[in-house]
């Protein structure tokens, strides 16, 4: 329940009492004491039969017996929330002791306090104010009294507020609210007379409470009167109820001068205020520390204490009240501020100390004097570190610090330790802590001097790294390392000497205890030598392990010397090469294969350096095939040998290798006699001894290119005798027809020859023997007409016409034996210009029996590109072999009864590619089968009809011009292959 506040105080609710009922409110709603006989209501009417029932639980502590009087309360004002205070006119604080449970779940205030004080109170205040009930049935009326309504306050609607008193002075107040309807004048007279009842009741068991507590309290006053130390008891209220001699002699007052005072009647307010909220904290368990306060003590005298408290409760627990000492600290801070004099000379001593130095008082525990160093080493200030207290810093008590300092003080004895720690201002520190108990006019301190180690403690951290860096690295190398020093002691090593020494741990060993004598001696001459020399020796030395076995050992030694240049002693290390040797026999055995081999195959080997591209070594096979001794070729530069394309005539300024690894390209070098060799060569990159070189492998192609000539010459052959039956064919039969002709020719003339001679003589008589004209024998009648038996029409008509026909059959005769004169040319070596149209008709014409039962044949030919550079002859192979693949396709595909198919010749120039493709609609190749179709003696003919050559002479043609086929083709609808003739590389080396 919340309400009207000021300055942060609430008016109905508060914050949680340290005790609190041990039951909810269901529980007190299901005692029998609210309950009437069985099916009746609850009996809310009076304020007498409240009190009656209330009677019975006056056994219950003060705070329970409230809570059932502020149910009850609720009930006879038929009010939703309520709460209770008591008051003490003296220090004008209330106190809430009860609440209604209802309160707190709707309050969503931050701030709940317990005490509040007069002044600070809105319109509920004025219960006590106007000592008299406050009565308000508009809450959210305007009214002046009011001091605010902060967020999160219950809703009000109404509320009634009445004061209680005992000897005319306010002790008490009981307020209710929210009622259903209004508040009326009989509710005040109810809940006036209700709560002075409630009090009767309450300050019954205020005495009943005192007097259970008199007799330990009189035992505890027997106690304390004779400690000299000022001690007091107050209630919880904060009323003195006794004190000691000590306490009235500090305060030089009689003891009706105590009666019934506060921490207000003695200290200023504000010392008062802080007295209050560390009571209130102790009864509500709350942690809490000493204050330190001035009062004004006898004679007027202000005076430096440090008020403790705490509660005095009686043998069953309850709290009796709170015990407060007072510790007079006016003389420590008396001699504080003498020794903050008697220092200030040495200010700037301290303040220019490359330490941190503090001094603290032995008793309070306050700083009473630190230098800036220390406050720059913590990260703050030195007047904050003015305002510490050594032993309520939760750095010291959690680093340990604290526990070292009480140390110092107990022992007298000079304490020293490295921490690491959280500062009071958070800085990460790690300091040497140095306390001294030091004594100054009699009183103790501690002195405190601190020194920043943190670089120091991170160059030990980084040198125990590097150290654990180098032995992990140490034991991470195969090979022993040790490390000896001058008189042959072994004094550290890493794990993988331990293989050699059966596994023993030979740190703290000196050289006499590994060896034999005879191989100590040899090496103590090796140790000798790098020593007089100053320099680092290595030797090879064969040891046996402890198996047994031999192993072969290079050892590296090289002198050690310290900081000042002495020489402390040797660093060792030996690696074992037994199987690098082995394996150097085994490859200098390879090598020697290797080179046979080589030998054996007739290759020439190069080996050029990468990075100067010069000849550093060749074989004799390769003095051989340049014609250049061996001394002339090392150290020249790789292009001074003048390397030509095969395929393109290119003249290679550069070395080849420097476009990268090549695989059997061909080139044709000049040997110094002016002779070509061509060659085939093929360049790899590869490490020797470390370091990467280029081997080119060389073997002189003169032979083979014989042979290939021959080849390609039987190839062409092959070609042309296996064309031969249809050229004879093709002519054969203009042949025919044109000696038909002749004969015809002969007879008409022989008939022509007879009539003239006739016609030259008349007598008839002379002629008589001779044969009649017309006749067909070249005879004529004598006598008879010329035109007797002569058809000279038929004759003069037909001749002509045989005279064409044999002219155009010479003519055809004569076009394929100049067809087969071109196709059959060898050519040469070098390409030349060759006019692409002329030589595919050429082709076209030789072929053509090949295909002419089965095909017809379409050129597509490109008429921008008359000519091309090529091997004519090559060129003239390549599309023969195209095309009789295709006639032969076609023929597998089409029956004789079948249509013809058709084959295609078409050429274009796409940017700087010359193509040409064959397309014919013949029975396709298998998919399984076109990677192989340029394998060489792979063929899908029968027995007798093909070599497997054919595709391969084209493939092998196409790398010779630098081009390249491609082939596509599905089963049974034909296939295309497309040859690409790159023209620029062409074109220039024909150039």
């Amino acid at each position: 329940m919340h309400g009207d506040h000021g300055a942060g105080v609430t008016l109905f609710g508060g914050a949680q009492r340290a005790k609190q009922p041990a039951w909810n409110r269901a529980d007190r709603l299901a005692k029998p004491w609210r309950t009437l006989e069985e099916g009746g209501a609850l009996d809310t009417q009076g304020p007498i039969k409240a009190l009656t029932r209330l009677y019975g639980l006056s056994q219950h502590s003060i705070h329970d017996f409230l809570d059932y009087a502020l149910e009850e309360a609720l009930l006879l004002t038929s009010s939703a929330v309520g709460y209770i205070y008591f008051y003490n006119e003296n220090s004008r604080l209330f106190t809430l002791y009860s609440w209604s449970n209802n309160v707190m779940e709707s309050c969503t205030l931050v701030e709940k306090r317990a005490t509040y004080e007069l002044e600070h109170t809105g319109i509920w205040g004025e219960a006590v104010r106007g000592r008299g009930p406050i009565l308000v049935n508009d809450y959210s009326a305007h009214n002046p009294l009011k001091k605010g309504y902060p967020e999160g306050h219950v809703p009000l609607q109404n509320f009634l507020s009445v004061p209680i008193f005992q000897d005319k002075l306010i002790v008490a107040v009981v307020g209710v609210g929210n009622k259903e309807g209004r508040y009326a004048p009989e509710d005040i007279q109810s809940l006036d007379l209700f709560a002075q009842g409630i009090w009767a009741i309450v300050a019954r068991k205020q005495a009943e409470d005192e007097l259970k507590a008199d007799k330990e309290l009189r035992r505890f006053q027997y106690t304390m009167d004779e400690v000299p130390t000022p001690v007091s008891l107050m209630n919880a209220d904060g009323q003195y109820l006794w004190y000691n001699e000590a306490c009235l002699e500090f305060f030089g007052v009689k003891s009706e001068g105590f009666q019934k005072k506060t921490p207000h009647d003695l200290f200023e307010p504000a010392y008062a205020l802080q007295i209050d909220a560390y009571r209130q904290a102790l009864l509500e368990g709350r942690p809490t520390t000493p204050l330190l306060a001035e009062v004004v003590a006898r004679g007027g005298e202000r005076r430096s204490v440090i008020v403790s408290k705490s509660l005095f409760r009686g043998g069953d627990g309850t709290i009796l009240g709170l015990v407060g000492t007072l510790t007079d600290i006016t003389e420590s801070k008396r001699l504080e501020k003498a020794l903050a004099q008697a220092l200030e000379f040495n200010k700037s001593i301290l303040e220019h100390a490359p330490v941190g130095i503090a001094v603290y008082n032995a008793k309070t525990g306050a700083c009473v004097l630190a230098n800036r160093f220390l406050a720059d080493l913590l990260g703050g200030t030195v007047a904050a570190l003015r305002e510490h207290n050594f032993r309520m810093l939760a750095s010291w008590r959690d680093s340990g610090r604290l526990a070292l300092a009480e140390q110092a003080l107990a022992s007298g004895a000079v304490v020293k330790a490295d921490k690491y720690f959280v500062s009071s201002f958070g800085e990460e520190v790690y300091l040497e802590c140095t306390f001294v108990a030091v004594v100054i006019d009699g009183e103790p301190y501690l002195l405190r001097v601190d020194k920043d180690i943190s670089l120091q403690k991170q160059m030990e951290a980084e040198r125990n790294d590097r150290l654990e860096f180098i032995q992990t690295l140490a034991d991470a190398i195969p090979s022993p390392v040790y490390f000896m020093n001058i008189d042959g002691r072994i004094l550290w090593c890493n794990t993988a000497i331990k293989k050699y020494f059966g596994g023993e741990n030979i740190i703290g060993k000196v050289i006499h205890d590994l060896f034999e004598s005879e191989d100590l001696l040899f090496h103590m001459v090796k140790e000798r030598e790098m020593y007089e020399q100053n320099a680092p020796v290595s030797y090879e030395y064969e040891m046996g392990t402890t198996t047994g076995e031999a192993r072969a050992l290079i050892f590296h030694k090289a002198p050690l010397r310290n900081s000042a240049g002495n020489m402390i002693g040797l660093i060792g290390v030996f690696t074992d090469v037994t199987e690098r040797k082995c394996v150097e026999e085994s490859l200098r055995q390879s090598e020697d294969v290797l080179r046979k081999i080589l030998t054996g195959i007739r290759a020439g080997i190069f080996i050029v350096d990468p990075q100067t591209y010069l000849i550093v070594e060749v074989n004799s096979i390769a003095e051989e095939i340049f014609g250049i001794q061996k001394s002339e070729l090392v150290g020249k530069a790789c292009k001074s040998i003048k390397w030509v394309r095969a395929a393109s005539g290119e003249i290679v300024d550069q070395c080849p290798l420097l476009q990268g690894n090549m695989v059997n390209e061909e080139f044709n070098i000049e040997r110094p006699d002016g002779s070509t060799v061509p060659v085939i060569k093929t360049v790899i990159s590869a490490n020797r001894a470390g370091q990467l070189l280029f081997y080119e492998i060389i073997f002189d192609m003169t032979a083979r290119k014989a042979l290939e000539r021959q080849l390609v010459l039987a190839q062409r052959l092959e070609s042309i005798g296996g064309l031969a039956a249809g050229i004879a064919h093709e002519i054969n039969t203009p042949i025919q027809y044109v000696g038909d002709n002749l004969s015809f020719l002969e007879g008409a003339f022989a008939d022509l020859t007879a009539a003239v001679r006739g016609f030259r003589e008349p007598d008839a008589a002379l002629d008589a023997g001779r044969p009649q004209l017309g006749s067909g024998n070249g005879q004529v009648t004598p006598g008879a007409s010329v035109d007797a038996g002569l058809d000279l029409d038929f004759i003069l008509d037909e001749v002509p016409k045989a005279l064409s026909q044999s002219r155009e059959g010479v003519a055809r005769v004569a076009a394929i034996v100049r067809a087969m004169k071109r196709f059959s040319h060898p050519g040469g070596e070098e390409k030349t210009l060759l006019n692409v149209q002329t030589a595919i008709e050429n082709t076209v014409l030789v072929s053509r029996n090949e295909w002419k039962y089965h095909a017809e044949l379409r050129l597509d030919l490109d008429p921008d590109l008359p000519t091309l550079p090529c091997f004519p002859g090559d060129f003239n192979q390549v599309l023969l072999n195209l095309l009789v693949n295709a006639g032969h396709a076609i023929s597998e595909k089409h029956k004789a009864d079948d249509p013809k198919g058709l084959i295609t010749i078409t050429t274009r120039q796409e940017g700087d590619t010359f193509l040409l493709s064959v397309t014919d609609t013949g029975c396709g190749i298998p998919e399984k089968n076109l990677h192989r179709v340029f394998d060489p003696f792979f063929t899908t003919k029968e027995v007798g009809k093909g070599t497997g050559q054919g595709l391969a002479l084209v493939h092998d043609a196409m790398r010779k011009h630098a081009g390249s086929v491609e082939v596509a083709s599905k089963p049974g609808e034909g296939t295309t292959f497309t040859l690409h003739f790159p023209l620029t590389q062409l074109q220039k080396a024909t150039a």
